[in-house]
């Protein structure tokens, strides 16, 4: 029996109980004993005290002592119980005294006191000791009798109780809680009938634990269905998950043929027709490669399979590109896009690089989509949050901006402000729910203020986690420009703005003014003053007086004819060499602005000599110093091998095309290349098993590891991460570019490290 069993706890109540009630009742029976036994001593006492104060009165009187004490000796003698006698006069001296020779504890005596009155005259006092040593005995004899009975008594009651109990009660419990633990463990069993004379209350309980039992295989129902259920959607969204993936693949391999052969062409001499036709082609891939995208990423989002993988990277570098990439469409609808990194801001950060730029290039997107005129604008800068320092991207733009009740609307999928302007538009409303989700997995946040009519501003928050030591790919390396004037013009407040700003951080003199007539005016000042500027900066773009009217003019004013200039251009404002040449152009910059770029070209500006690179004209081509090596390329689908063919046709690179992973392996234990481009997804051997025996075999003839990239439509981050798990170095996703795939090459044959 455990010792908090409920029969453990009532045989030691009972017990206990029985225990208290036996000292209780005992010390009650000696209370009384002992007041009887002082009453039957007092009694005594005052008998003895009569008999002997009425024998002795006239020896008393006449105070004989030698009588006095033969008399108390005898009384003492007769009455055993008494002690001594003491006889005090009616002055309080006393006359004469007796004792028994048995000697007595001070706790065992009672003393009696009576005065000695004859005739109504007081003649003393008489004070007698009586023992109480036999009465005590007999009263603790009695009060152990009494304590013994009531253990007994009360002990056999207890044991009748407990026995009724376990009849009534703790049996037909102990059977009811054996049956509810085997409910509850699952283990259902029959119901067992009652004795008739338990009570309705247990008769309640166990039909409760039938109820109980009834819920539990109830609910048990509803979980494996429940389980069926869930299995079923599991294999439904796995069943959508490798749908889309397989269609993303699918559509990734033409579109690859598609965006490759647009960007090859390009590069050959168009007429403005194709060029229309050609650009055209490229928006419109990169639209439906930004909707699969779209899809594939709600997908994962919808089944919680969003991770992040954080890397150092050049965080300027990212946004320029982004700037670059949304310029294109921003230009065609001659609206501006401006880039404001402030100096606080660490070039190189620790994050996820491709969800940083995913985040940017939907919120951007979005605000070069609704805005039909004016700039669209990305600062980023930092913020401390209660001693946290925080990277805060604002993107704001001049568009249409957002009800103040539908802000929160634009945050959920497949919706937009106004449903009639999708169509308008375009776009799947995916973009916004999917960067509020990824801001939220970086732990950040996302706010919008808007004025509906007048434009929008998305500040996005995240934890800014910079790099300890940067790599030379994340430093931005930049000229002081101490000691030189420069003037810069542009229509736009921001735009002039920034600049003064960057200029002011490379320590330049800079006046700026707002339109050409405005320069024009400054420079006719400036020469008479006998003053100049080493260069000028001007906007291709201006009313009233554009970039090239202004220079025209400057070079027939008479003065300043030789200052350099330095044109910024928008994509599609093209400057032929014919015009730069003949009004002493020094260079013509693309925006939206790359700063390390513009930097480099007013250094060149100022001293020619010196210039590293002083075509700045947009679309200058490819480096020309690339390095001559070798690249076996394993695709199955001619277009793609077509593609790759000609993307490297015409440069230092030498290729050799193979359809399948086993032609590629043998090719690369016949002579080993450079660098391999891996497809994934090949018969009679995959890219994954090839990796993996070229690894293989590298180990066992310890050949020198060659790079293996996979060049690939499988656009999941699971399948990257089985490439780098397989052997292979890196990962390109289809469709990919000239640029990207000479980038790619480059960087593996140069020092065969990732430059972060």
């Amino acid at each position: 029996m455990k010792l908090n069993g409920v029969y453990t706890q009532i045989v030691l109540s009972m017990l206990l109980a029985a225990g208290g009630v036996a000292l209780l009742l005992g010390e009650l029976e000696r209370s009384t004993r002992v007041v009887e036994l002082n009453k039957r001593l007092s009694e005594q006492a005052e008998l003895a005290v009569s008999l002997l104060s009425g024998a002795m009165i006239e020896d008393i009187i006449v105070e004989d002592v030698p009588v006095l004490e033969t008399a108390m000796r005898q009384a003492i003698n007769r009455y055993p119980q008494m002690v001594s006698i003491r006889l005090i006069n009616d002055q309080g001296r006393p006359i004469a005294s007796a004792s028994s020779a048995e000697e007595r504890a001070e706790h065992e005596l009672v003393d009696f006191n009576s005065d000695i009155v004859f005739e109504g005259e007081s003649f003393g006092q008489m004070q007698v000791a009586w023992s109480t040593r036999e009465g005590a005995q007999l009263i603790e004899q009695q009060v152990r009798h009494t304590r013994l009975n009531t253990l007994l008594t009360v002990s056999s009651l207890s044991a009748l109780f407990l026995l009724l109990a376990h009849l009534f009660a703790l049996r037909p419990l102990r059977k009811t809680h054996a049956r509810m633990s085997s409910v509850l463990s699952g283990q259902f069993v029959q119901k067992q009938s009652m004795p008739w004379f338990v009570g309705r209350e247990l008769k309640a309980l166990d039909a409760s634990v039938e109820v109980l039992q009834a819920n539990l295989r109830s609910r048990d129902a509803r979980e494996k269905e429940l389980e069926k259920a869930r299995n079923a959607a599991d294999d439904a969204n796995r069943s959508k998950s490798e749908f889309l993936a397989n269609m993303s693949h699918e559509i990734r391999t033409p579109m690859n043929g598609i965006i490759g052969m647009a960007d090859l062409l390009q590069n050959t001499e168009l007429d403005t027709d194709q060029k229309l036709y050609s650009d055209t082609i490229l928006s419109s891939a990169a639209s439906l490669l930004s909707i699969i995208n779209d899809i594939l990423d709600f997908s994962k989002a919808e089944a919680g399979k969003f991770s992040l993988d954080p890397t150092p990277f050049n965080l300027r570098r990212t946004c320029e590109e982004v700037m670059s990439m949304l310029s294109v469409s921003a230009g065609m609808k001659g609206v501006e896009v401006v880039l404001r990194y402030h100096t606080s801001v660490p070039d190189g950060i620790f994050a996820d690089s491709v969800r940083l730029r995913q985040i940017l290039t939907n919120i951007a997107g979005n605000a070069v989509k609704f805005t039909s005129e004016g700039h669209v604008c990305v600062d980023v800068s930092t913020a401390d949050h209660n001693g946290d320092l925080k990277l805060v991207f604002a993107i704001t733009d001049t568009g249409i901006g957002i009800p103040e009740d539908q802000i929160q609307k634009i945050f959920r999928a497949f919706e937009q402000v106004d449903g009639s302007n999708t169509r308008k538009y375009e776009g799947t409303g995916l973009g916004l729910a999917i960067s509020s989700h990824l801001v939220e997995l970086m732990g950040g946040e996302i706010e919008v203020r808007s004025t509906f009519g007048k434009g929008t501003t998305f500040t996005v928050t995240l934890p800014l986690q910079p790099v300890q030591r940067p790599t030379e790919y994340m430093k931005v390396e930049s000229r002081d420009l101490k000691n030189y004037k420069l003037l810069v013009v542009d229509d736009l407040p921001l735009n002039l703005h920034i600049l003064r700003e960057q200029l002011g951080n490379w320590h330049a003199d800079v006046t700026l003014a707002q339109s050409g007539q405005e320069a024009l005016e400054i420079l006719q000042q400036s020469a008479e003053q006998g003053a100049g500027f080493d260069v000028i900066v001007l906007d291709y773009q201006m009313p009233e007086m554009t970039g090239i009217e202004m220079v025209q003019r400057l070079r027939t004013s008479g003065w300043h004819e030789d200052t350099p200039v330095i044109v910024l251009s928008s994509a599609d404002q093209s400057i032929s060499a014919d015009v730069r040449n003949a009004l002493g152009i020094a260079a013509v910059v693309q925006k939206p602005l790359r700063m390390a770029a513009l930097n480099q070209t007013i250094w060149s500006a100022i001293h020619p000599a010196t210039a590293e690179n002083p075509d700045q004209q947009a679309g200058g081509g490819f480096d020309e110093s690339i390095p001559a090596f070798r690249v076996l390329v394993a695709d199955d689908n001619k277009t793609n091998r077509l593609v790759v063919r000609s993307m490297l046709k015409g440069t230092p690179i030498s290729t050799e095309f193979v359809e399948n992973g086993r032609q590629a392996v043998d090719s690369y234990k016949a002579c080993p290349p450079d660098v391999i481009l891996m497809d994934m997804s090949m018969p009679v051997l995959s890219g994954i098993e090839a990796t993996k025996e070229i690894r293989l075999w590298e180990q066992e003839t310890e050949q020198t590891r060659c790079p293996i990239v996979a060049l690939t439509a499988n656009a999941r981050k699971d399948d990257r991460t089985k490439c780098l798990s397989a052997g292979m170095d890196d990962f390109l996703t289809k469709p990919i570019n000239k640029s990207a795939l000479l980038d790619m090459c480059l960087m593996w044959v140069g020092d065969g490290e990732s430059p972060v």
